[in-house]
């Protein structure tokens, strides 16, 4: 399916919004809710969460921690966690000042391989950065949106079990500078994270967050269902 196929019925999908919550609790979330998904397929609608993280470093299943350019300790004492993750790709930095959506979608239903996914996803974000004024791009080869060569704005990194994803992409929208001091990202050396305040200046993020959630349903021909009074501050997981 190519993004924004109109001649595709739309389908629900349910919002869930998060102010911040913590790495693993999120990852708990995620995965009782595919669980949820797999017991009724068919039946269980897609959801879409949107959040913050405190600050975080992440590890995909094949990353042991080698990227890491401080101790845990070290990171610990400066307020950030390491976290072992189930999704793909390799280490990363999550923190305040970025905007962390994962998906929960039944690709099975949505006429979607992995590749396609993936794609999609990149689509969302380089339609939301152009709809504030920014030209993101896609880096042959590699995963995510870039500004430039080496400057990358958003991240991507998901999981799929029995054609059910999870997991999903982190937009930076005004993240500390630091982040290269503590991790290698993504596994290459050369790559800054940047932020959308770098390049445009200050940006409300209500704004971008609104932009993701309609370019999100266009691309993927959702009609979002904003319903998230149970989970909104993380009391049932």
């Amino acid at each position: 399916m190519k993004p924004g196929n109109s001649s595709v019925t739309s389908r629900p999908c349910l919002l869930l919004l998060f102010e911040s919550l913590d790495y693993s609790r999120a990852l708990r979330l995620q995965r009782r809710l595919v669980e949820e998904k797999l017991r009724n397929r068919g039946l269980d609608i897609d959801k879409l969460l949107i959040l913050e993280h405190p600050p975080t470093i992440t590890l995909g299943h094949r990353d042991a921690g080698a990227q890491l350019l401080m101790s845990e300790d070290e990171l610990q004492m400066r307020g950030i966690s390491v976290v072992q993750s189930d999704r793909g790709g390799q280490a990363t930095y999550h923190g305040p000042g970025q905007i962390v959506c994962y998906p929960i979608i039944d690709l099975r239903a949505a006429k979607l391989s992995v590749r396609e996914y993936v794609y999609n996803l990149e689509e969302v974000i380089i339609r939301t950065l152009s709809k504030i004024g920014i030209n993101g791009n896609r880096i042959p080869g590699q995963i995510g949106v870039w500004i430039a060569a080496n400057e990358k704005i958003a991240s991507i990194g998901v999981r799929v079990t029995q054609r059910v994803a999870y997991h999903g992409f982190s937009l930076n929208t005004n993240l500390i500078s630091e982040v290269s001091k503590f991790v290698v990202l993504c596994g290459a050396p050369e790559t800054k994270m940047i932020s959308i305040t770098d390049v445009i200046g200050q940006v409300e993020k209500k704004v971008v967050q609104s932009h993701i959630i309609e370019t999100f349903a266009e691309i993927f021909n959702y009609q979002i269902v904003k319903d998230n009074t149970e989970l909104k501050h993380g009391n049932s997981i």
